[in-house]
């Protein structure tokens, strides 16, 4: 199941998927996949956007799984709204 995914400025593509039994995070360039991380999803508590820039237009964040207590970054700088609906979205797929 694909949770969500971004598009980056230099060609890659990051996924966040996930199943039932591990959540992975997957940076995908020209279609094959350059880097994987995965977490058993009970790991996964939860997940979090936190202010990265606030100069320019538009305020940009990071986004964070929080595997173990410990913070996992997904993606660097994501416009604010799309961070905070990725956020909502992976929440509510996590589940409680």
């Amino acid at each position: 199941m694909l949770l969500w995914k971004a598009f980056r400025s230099s060609r890659e593509e990051v996924r966040l998927e996930g199943n039932d039994s591990e959540v992975a995070v997957r940076t995908m360039r020209h279609g094959l996949v350059c880097r994987e991380r995965s977490f058993p999803r009970h790991a996964v508590t939860d997940i979090r956007s936190v202010l990265f820039m606030a100069g320019g237009p538009a305020a940009a964040k990071r986004i964070e799984l929080i595997v173990d207590g410990k913070a996992e970054r997904v993606a660097l700088c994501v416009e604010a709204s799309a961070a905070d609906a990725v956020v909502a979205q992976v929440r509510s797929a996590l589940g409680p």
